[in-house]
């Protein structure tokens, strides 16, 4: 279940590219592929800003204030539709939550 103290990160079966402001995900393995849902997705804008916020060391509390800030929404409502939007993304196995904040390699 994801909660706003999450941290979440992209999965490692994926690739992915900003177009325009607009994320195109790519699942790498067959598990990403259903009738229902394709293999490669566009996020709009929102749902791009909230992919590329996803780093592995953001909370969800975190993205949800900065996607508020940005697009002139109340708190609850972009914490309420991101944590809808992960657990999505969770279930198609293009993310997971993290056990612990993610460091960049130096």
């Amino acid at each position: 279940m994801v909660t706003s103290e999450n941290i979440l990160c992209h999965s490692q079966h994926t690739a992915w590219r900003l177009i325009d402001g607009e994320a195109v995900i790519m699942g790498l393995d067959s598990i990403h592929e259903t009738e229902e849902s394709p293999r490669v997705k566009l996020l709009n804008s929102t749902g791009s800003r909230v992919w590329e916020l996803m780093n592995g060391v953001n909370t969800v509390d975190c993205i949800a204030h900065a996607v508020s800030e940005e697009i002139e929404t109340s708190y609850s409502q972009a914490l309420g539709d991101i944590v809808d939007f992960l657990k999505r993304l969770v279930e198609l196995r293009l993310a997971y939550i993290a056990d612990a904040p993610h460091k960049d390699p130096e």
